[in-house]
């Protein structure tokens, strides 16, 4: 586990060993913190969140954000899921010599595939925005973050 600043450790267990893109720890790790927060310093017991209204903001935005990484995030569905892989096809990626050119498959050997692909990268999309809308919330009551 990576050592952070004053001893503390984080262990994004979610993610496990490996490689990880930025782009995933960017936003994993932020969250794993506030989980860590909410979940063993127990705030709730310790704070007067309603001491002033921007601490009761705080308090409100953090169970939001909770709840949304705990449990609305991990409820999305990806249409995707819901068939099988269908058959690979690929042909000699014409003037790239050892490359192949992926072949989507036809509506009769894959129903619904195509239009399941276009939902996913729509939702791909959407989950995005939502996840960086979120992140951004996140760091906007990250000094409230301390117990």
């Amino acid at each position: 586990m990576p050592k952070l600043i004053w001893g503390r450790y984080l262990d994004v267990g979610k993610l496990g060993r490996g490689w990880h893109d930025v782009t995933n720890l960017l936003l994993e790790v932020p969250f794993k913190l506030l989980v860590d927060f909410v979940e063993k310093e127990k705030p709730g017991e310790k704070i007067d969140w309603d001491a002033t209204p921007e601490h009761k903001h705080a308090w409100d935005e953090t169970l939001a954000l909770y709840e949304w990484w705990t449990k609305t995030r991990p409820a999305r569905h990806d249409p995707l899921d819901d068939l099988p892989l269908p058959p690979l096809h690929t042909k000699p990626w014409e003037g790239h010599p050892g490359f192949s050119e992926y072949i989507p498959p036809t509506e009769e050997e894959a129903p619904g595939w195509q239009a399941a692909c276009e939902e996913s990268s729509r939702l791909e999309l959407e989950w995005d925005k939502e996840d960086a809308a979120m992140l951004h919330r996140l760091i906007d009551i990250r000094g409230y973050l301390w117990t």
